[in-house]
């Protein structure tokens, strides 16, 4: 369905192009994919439309937004880096599954699966990924991540339960997945811009059905901002499902190393580390996530 915005609101621009706003749950992320920053407040709707901003954050959905320059050209010329980066996005994580698979066995190589190996050897690894999660091990190994065994364990209380860089990296990755979830459950709501004047607002459900608000009088090339807006969103929606799908598979390939298997909290904190893995290959090419 098509409606037409007759009265939308503007707002000041702001520096910020791409913003990504669910609600104030939003705890944690700061930005996805290294373009969408997260906004936990609402933001304005048009007077005639439909479907609205806020009715998006009222059910749990997110909205994805692009404020773009008034210049059309300008405005061109963002996108197309924005579409350019996410381009990148399919290789650089079949890069990250892959070198996952090559550290779990270079350590195997070197150093043995074994609880002790990971305390008393240094492996050679190659990589600030890498060389991250080589940290991790050692710190667990060592013992450096205390267990608090009289935390209440529950889904959000693990991290209490747990010290160190374990505890951060179950933090950071429950932030990341707070925001996934809200991202993904419901409909892309997806909003585009010109120095805050609303161009185009388009819902999108699960089943494929759309349901688009333009401005009235927009030229060809604003209609184009808003239709390369929705691809990118598409896009970043299935980047983030395909990183969550390929961190469930990496848990399962750290699992091998009893380090992990031997620690309370050992799947969780599996998965949790091998999103950190995938995230830091993934900033590598500028895709990364930031989450506090």
């Amino acid at each position: 369905m098509t409606n037409v915005v007759t009265n939308p609101v503007v707002v000041e621009h702001t520096e910020t192009v791409f913003e990504l706003t669910s609600g104030p749950s939003a705890n944690g992320a700061v930005q996805m994919l290294g373009l969408w920053q997260a906004l936990p407040q609402p933001i304005a709707k048009g007077d005639e439309v439909s479907f609205s901003v806020d009715e998006a954050l009222q059910t749990g959905s997110a909205v994805w937004r692009a404020d773009l320059p008034a210049n059309t050209e300008l405005a061109s010329r963002y996108m197309a880096g924005a579409e350019s980066n996410n381009h990148l996005a399919p290789a650089k994580l079949e890069e990250a599954a892959n070198r996952l698979d090559t550290f779990v066995t270079s350590a195997a190589a070197q150093a043995g699966l074994s609880f002790e190996a990971y305390a008393h050897h240094d492996v050679s690894v190659v990589g600030e990924p890498e060389q991250d999660l080589w940290g991790l091990l050692r710190e667990i190994s060592n013992g450096e991540a205390p267990v608090n065994r009289e935390a209440p364990v529950v889904s959000y209380g693990i991290p209490d339960a747990l010290g160190g860089a374990a505890a951060q990296t179950i933090q950071q990755f429950q932030a990341f997945l707070d925001l996934v979830s809200q991202a993904l459950a419901h409909y892309a709501w997806v909003e585009t811009r010109a120095a805050g004047e609303v161009l185009g607002l388009t819902s999108v459900g699960w089943t494929g059905d759309v349901d688009v608000a333009w401005l009235l009088g927009l030229t060809s090339d604003q209609e184009s901002l808003h239709q390369r807006n929705l691809a990118l969103v598409l896009a970043s929606r299935r980047t983030l499902l395909k990183t969550l799908a390929l961190a469930s598979q990496g848990a399962v390939t750290l699992a091998k190393i009893s380090v992990l298997v031997s620690t309370p909290f050992g799947p969780v904190l599996a998965l949790a580390a091998a999103w950190r893995f995938i995230n830091r290959v993934l900033e590598e090419g500028g895709l990364g996530s930031r989450v506090s």
